[in-house]
């Protein structure tokens, strides 16, 4: 396992940038048509038309879709001019951990919702330390748990944020 996560892997520099601006285009999308209207309040500011809950969401949405075109488009320009110039087209070198982390964060993102914080993230550290070459199962568990209950408490308790707690909200409350 460890000898496969150190693989490398080779794509085109300008692929690998279409693939980002694509991809922080789709994310800016999602958030300003989905994610910010389904899960953030307006609140009593839009009566006086001041800056609302949604106002920087939003501000940092469109952002990603303008940076995510330009670096679009940014490619597109230079793989056309590399071709008609029978330039050398440069590459990008990616290990498969990194495709292994992006999809934890993924889990993550979909499981915080129906698992819960803790649940979550105690799978998604302990995943990290066996990614990050953590061999003892043990420590990997003591570890995930510790900075849980530590993390929980400071977002929950300590700042007062709401997080889905799944199984645990009992504890709260």
């Amino acid at each position: 396992m460890d000898n496969f996560l150190k693989k490398k892997f080779s794509v085109s520099k300008y692929t690998m940038d279409m693939a980002v601006g694509i991809m922080a285009m789709a994310l800016g999308l999602f958030l300003f048509f989905v994610g910010i209207p389904k899960f953030i309040a307006l609140g009593l500011s839009v009566m006086t038309a001041t800056f609302t809950p949604q106002s920087f969401p939003r501000f940092v949405s469109i952002m990603f879709i303008v940076l995510g075109a330009i670096v679009f488009g940014t490619a597109v320009i230079n793989k056309r001019e590399a071709v008609k110039e029978n330039k050398e087209i440069p590459c990008a070198e990616f290990y498969v951990i990194s495709l292994a982390v992006a999809a934890l964060v993924a889990f993550f993102a979909f499981a915080i919702r129906p698992l819960g914080y803790p649940i979550a993230n105690i799978v998604i550290m302990l995943a990290m330390y066996f990614l990050s070459g953590g061999k003892k199962l043990w420590t990997g568990i003591l570890m995930s748990i510790l900075f849980t209950i530590v993390s929980t408490w400071f977002f929950a308790v300590y700042l007062k944020l709401s997080m889905p707690l799944g199984m645990f909200e009992f504890i709260l409350h």
